[in-house]
């Protein structure tokens, strides 16, 4: 009886833990996948009581659509690590439970984002406005990392005005199953009123994925105008 439930207790144990496993690449990002969808929605407030100051995008990639360093045919991939000079890592990558965890990134990079309300923002928007010159924008990016050679920080924080993004900014931007990309605003709409929102967010392979969704502001932080 003891074996019994000592083998039992073995086997939960290992069940339980995590297999970490590690090989050489001479590649920082050894997996591109294609990007499936977007979803706005408000940030999370992290502080537990600070005003909510924008909104957030989930940017989602696809678990089966992708180009890899094990792929047999590696055209893709090598064009892709190519493209962002990723060539000369030669650093141990890991792998959990035989699964990447990290060190991969979106096939496409972001072209161009635009924000545009359909109702009039502020005295300076009417609807239908660009919102971009009173957005801030930040996010993460490896990309600085493998310019550097592959030192100092691996994400870098990237904040600047969202009409002052440029391509390289972007690059690498997308970089985790579910990457988040923060907006605040600088300017304020009236108060308790819904705004229709409409976030366009286009990729350098051609693709551009688009979705409406409402904010409201109550004076003090954005808030859901569906719920209570």
């Amino acid at each position: 009886m003891k074996k019994a439930v000592l083998f039992l207790v073995t086997v939960m144990a290992l069940v339980a833990c995590d297999r970490v496993s590690k090989f050489k690449s001479s590649h920082y990002i050894v997996e591109y996948r294609k990007v499936k969808k977007i979803s706005p929605d408000l940030q999370m407030d992290y502080s537990n009581g600070s005003n909510i100051t924008g909104f957030q995008v989930e940017v989602c990639m696809s678990s089966s659509e992708r180009y890899s360093y094990f792929d047999q045919d590696k055209t893709m991939f090598n064009m892709l690590a190519c493209k962002h000079n990723d060539l000369a890592y030669n650093g141990k990558i890991r792998k959990t439970n035989g699964f990447l965890t990290s060190n991969f990134a979106s096939s496409a990079d972001i072209e161009s984002i635009k924000i545009y309300c359909d109702s009039a923002w502020d005295a300076n928007h009417e609807a239908g406005a660009l919102l971009n010159d009173v957005i801030n924008i930040w996010g993460f990016s490896c990309m600085n990392y493998i310019r550097n050679g592959y030192k100092g920080e691996v994400l870098e924080r990237i904040e600047k005005p969202l009409n002052e993004m440029t391509k390289d900014d972007y690059e690498l931007f997308v970089n985790a199953d579910n990457t988040i990309v923060h907006f605040d605003f600088r300017s304020h709409p009236e108060p308790n009123v819904t705004m229709p929102l409409t976030v366009e967010m286009k990729f350098d392979d051609g693709t551009t994925f688009s979705k409406e969704f409402g904010i409201a502001y109550n004076g003090e932080k954005y808030y859901n105008p569906v719920l209570p």
